[in-house]
């Protein structure tokens, strides 16, 4: 199954909406090929500009340079934290063969006429209360949204692999200093989850 896409690195890459930040700690990887990968140096997780309210169509740009599987992804394992939220979640996404025909698919680039490309890039959204997001970059169209076969994500003393992963933010100093002045500008009189994700 893997081998099919050998050539054709996944990218990964996590983004969070505007103004609502989130940092990915440590990401677990199980592939087509049977490797398990655990990335501990990670590219930034980065905020997306447009995503104001609600998930932008093209969510942000692209560029891996750490995040990359070698085959198709059959378990994802991703430690984050939440700087609203002011907690770590463990989200565990088991992707969906669709995901995979997808991966493999030669679409024809209208951008570039006689040539293809392949949704080997994929766009993964952590935004406020857990409910993560996760696409695939379709050249320069608007994102697609993936429904992988099954996803889940805990915190706390649920979490399994992520129990023990330590934080990227400290949430004891937020808790007692509040956020900083460009987040509370941000939500003020906006309901949390601060858009719909």
């Amino acid at each position: 199954m893997g081998a099919e896409v050998a050539l054709r690195p996944l990218g990964i890459q996590f983004f969070y909406p505007k103004n609502l930040p989130a940092l990915v700690t440590i990401v677990y990887l199980e592939d087509g090929d049977i490797r398990e990968s655990f990335f501990r140096r990670l590219d930034p997780t980065e905020p997306s500009q447009s995503s104001v309210g609600k998930w932008s169509q093209h969510v942000g740009g692209f560029l891996a340079s750490f995040n990359i599987g070698k085959a198709l992804p059959v378990r994802m394992t991703v430690c984050w934290d939440s700087v609203i939220d002011k907690k770590a979640y463990e989200t565990e996404i088991w992707f969906s063969r669709d995901t995979w025909q997808q991966m493999l698919t030669a679409y024809p680039d209208t951008y570039r006429p006689g040539k293809i490309y392949y949704r080997n890039k994929m766009i993964i959204g952590l935004p406020p209360g857990g409910k993560v997001r996760v696409w695939l970059k379709d050249n320069r169209n608007p994102v697609v949204l993936q429904n992988p076969a099954r996803q889940f994500t805990l915190t706390g003393d649920d979490m399994l692999i992520c129990k023990n992963v330590p934080n990227k933010i400290d949430f004891s100093y937020i808790k007692a200093n509040g956020y900083d002045p460009f987040i509370r500008d941000f939500i003020k009189e906006k309901p949390y989850p601060y858009g719909h994700w």
